[in-house]
């Protein structure tokens, strides 16, 4: 039965959003469903114009059409990536609620959330109002990089320590874990874990090379999955992390991260 929705943006080439989690959940036993909040021919980095959002009525109906499912009722978890605008981001925020009440277990919500990158927005910045007001106190898990930590929290990311305290920020809006991703220091780039009971855990890396597209939605839907699949918190994050470095250590560009040859990295090891 499908566990997870997943609701991210589609490309017909390349691995990012709903691409890229359609290749890692099923590597990990979890069956997806998934919406497409908008149809790509490539991410932006290779320069692609063509794009189709979902219509915020469409994807209303999409929702509530699988709230009244049999199906509905083994939902156990959403992941929500790129979406395409305020009112899709206003439409989910609204269906959540649906979406829990319609399952036979609690539902697990984890948000990422798709702002931009390297100090500029690339969707329209009201989505990010819609974020910080109406989904970030819905969810329970958050993965923000650099940018869109500083964006949601209002604090300029400088360090690991700036990026601590902004991610406890947040998770006072309501989540319970923080992944901060990509953050760069002096010598290194780290992935950092903060807990709402004030714990905090660094993941580092060599600052070696520039980021590959799609490394955030690898290791947003890796951690996921391995903590959906019963691994410790600390665990599932540091191994998302390594294993996401691992791949982008093989890209040949930093446009596409090469995960479907190297789908057997993706596996449950919660020892």
């Amino acid at each position: 039965m499908k566990t997870l929705l997943t609701l991210q943006s589609s490309v017909l080439h390349g691995y990012v959003g709903n691409d890229s989690a359609a290749v890692i959940y099923p590597s990990l036993g979890i069956e997806i469903a998934r919406i497409d909040t908008i149809n790509l021919t490539a991410h932006p980095g290779h320069l692609t114009e063509a794009a189709a959002p979902l219509s915020d009525t469409r994807l209303q109906e999409l929702l509530q059409g699988f709230c009244s499912l049999p199906a509905a009722a083994s939902l156990k978890a959403v992941h929500s990536g790129y979406l395409a605008t305020s009112a899709q981001a206003t439409c989910l925020a609204a269906c959540l609620s649906a979406l829990r009440k319609s399952s036979d277990s609690p539902v697990l919500y984890l948000l990422d959330p798709v702002l931009g990158d390297g100090g500029r927005f690339y969707v329209d910045e009201a989505i990010a109002s819609v974020m910080r007001d109406s989904l970030l106190p819905q969810a329970q898990i958050i993965t923000p990089n650099a940018f869109e930590l500083s964006i949601l929290s209002g604090k300029r990311i400088t360090d690991a320590n700036s990026a601590i305290e902004a991610g406890r920020d947040l998770l006072q809006s309501g989540p319970d874990i923080c992944l901060a991703t990509g953050i760069k220091t002096a010598d290194a780039i780290s992935d950092i874990l903060i807990l709402k009971d004030d714990r905090s855990y660094q993941f580092r890396a060599p600052a070696h090379k520039d980021g590959v597209s799609g490394a955030g939605d690898c290791l947003a839907a890796l951690f996921f999955g391995l903590y959906l699949t019963g691994a410790d918190v600390k665990i599932a994050a540091e191994q998302a992390s390594i294993t996401t470095r691992h791949i982008v250590s093989k890209a040949t560009d930093n446009r596409d991260m090469p995960l479907f040859s190297n789908r057997h990295l993706f596996r449950i090891d919660t020892t």
